[in-house]
């Protein structure tokens, strides 16, 4: 494949979307009508996500009293998905969570719906008889709930971890510990769906990374059940401190709680559209159907578009030693790179009065310089050193894997404009391939090789 003169040859590391090792496969979110719980899931489902698929693994959970569909419908002239969580045992008209709706569907995405279905309890609530007590659930009950189920570990640590934003954003609206927050029934368990289903489809779709786009929080006033309140909610507000928002364009609520603890902690970047080769494109639909503007959260999922090269700055620090016991030098190198230094490496040099010795280099990015740092002065017996700033150009670079006769071997691949320019099995993969089958260690990078040439 010819290199392409039309592409940059430099992209620089100044950019949020550089990522580490094969995390490759992204999910933008374009939140232009905001976002919500639903819609997050109804999104998922039009990206590919078997709605049989994600009801076998929230039925892992073993949550009772609600059941889970989807719909396809029509929102100012684009389709979209709908997901559907109805809970008809619990239903209760009257609650907000169920304005302008059929009372047995869930309604995250229905303006007006402006809290968490989290309460504040006192003292004075929390001796309330038993009965009462089992019509709310806590972070606590909550954990149980998700830990005790048969879900894969990064669902069940995502899933907290928004649970969690939820909570702490509750407490410091209402000024109580986070211990003093409660679901209501019937809020339990549109949240536990909402946000571990969520969670569920991100693995489903091997999504290794979330960027979402700035969120509009909508305008006017929200009917809550305690009073009014301003758009955005006060939960929402406490939720998207440090996140980039802004309040238009549409009046209404446009980014519930639900929806902004979901982005808020999934995302990992904020920021326009990057360069995607883009495999599909989903679209969640939300309850409401405005006539001015269509109520969706749309979604881009496929793999980030490799630059020709990457131009990083780096610190590249020196010291020279004279007197250290051999023997340190392979530890030293082993806590430099697990404080975070990029390379590593000792040069033999003659130093004054003709005396060898060892010329350390260590290359870091500033963020652990300092951790850096500490580690020389601590393991060597320098007294100081010399660094400097400099750029660095790197090859894009990807992890992929090859089956062999020995087993599936990772490859390193260094790309260039699109183009494979160098690949190189991975030499702890080969050296355990070797050991297992009791060959010698180049064979298994032969085939490896070989295996590599046909892919």
């Amino acid at each position: 494949m010819p290199f392409r003169k039309d592409r940059p040859l430099l992209k620089r590391n100044a950019s949020p979307y550089g990522l580490p090792g094969d995390a490759r496969r992204v999910l933008y979110l374009d939140c232009f009508s905001g976002i919500s719980g639903d819609m997050f899931l109804g999104l998922a489902l039009d990206l590919g996500v078997p709605l049989a698929t994600l009801k076998r693994q929230l039925a892992r959970l073993k949550l009772k009293g609600y059941s889970l569909a989807s719909r396809r419908v029509l929102r100012s002239g684009l389709w979209g998905t709908q997901a559907q969580v109805r809970i008809p045992a619990m239903a209760n008209p009257r609650h907000p969570a169920h304005s302008n709706r059929e009372a047995h569907v869930h309604a995250e995405g229905e303006a007006g719906h402006g809290h968490t279905g989290f309460h504040a309890h006192s003292a004075m609530h929390d001796s309330h008889s038993h009965a009462h007590a089992r019509g709310h659930r806590g972070l606590r009950e909550i954990r149980k709930i998700v830990l005790g189920s048969r879900l894969a570990e990064r669902v069940q640590s995502r899933a907290l971890e928004v649970f969690e934003t939820l909570v702490q954003a509750e407490a410091r609206v209402h000024r109580v510990p986070p211990q003093k927050i409660h679901l209501h029934e019937v809020g339990a368990v549109d949240a536990i769906v909402d946000i571990v289903g969520a969670c569920i489809c991100l693995e489903e779709l091997g999504v290794d990374r979330i960027i979402a786009s700035p969120l509009p929080t909508g305008s006017g006033i929200i009917h809550c059940e305690h009073g009014i309140f301003p758009v955005p909610a006060p939960a929402t507000v406490e939720i998207l401190k440090g996140k980039p928002v802004y309040g238009g364009p549409w009046e209404g609520e446009m980014v519930t709680p639900t929806g902004a603890a979901l982005v808020a902690t999934l995302a990992d970047e904020f920021g326009p559209l990057p360069p995607l080769r883009v495999a599909r494109v989903g679209y969640g639909a939300g309850t409401r159907d405005p006539r001015d503007h269509p109520n969706l959260l749309r979604g881009f999922l496929g793999e980030l578009d490799e630059p020709s090269a990457l131009l990083e700055k780096v610190t590249v620090i020196q010291t020279t030693i004279d007197d250290l016991n051999p023997q340190v030098y392979g530890y030293l190198m082993e806590r430099l790179f697990t404080v975070g230094a990029l390379e590593v490496f000792f040069t033999a040099i003659q130093m004054k009065k003709n005396r060898p010795g060892t010329l350390v280099t260590v290359i870091v990015h500033d963020d652990r310089f300092d951790a850096v740092a500490t580690e020389i002065f601590r393991e060597t017996t320098t007294i100081g050193f010399r660094y400097q700033r400099m750029d660095r150009v790197e090859l894009g670079r990807e992890i992929r894997r090859v089956k062999t006769r020995f087993g599936p071997i990772r490859i390193k691949v260094s790309l260039f404009q699109g183009a494979v320019v160098q690949a190189t099995p991975e030499y702890e993969d080969c050296r355990a391939a070797a050991l297992k089958a009791g060959v010698p260690l180049r064979e298994v990078q032969r085939v490896a090789s070989q295996e590599i040439r046909k892919s």
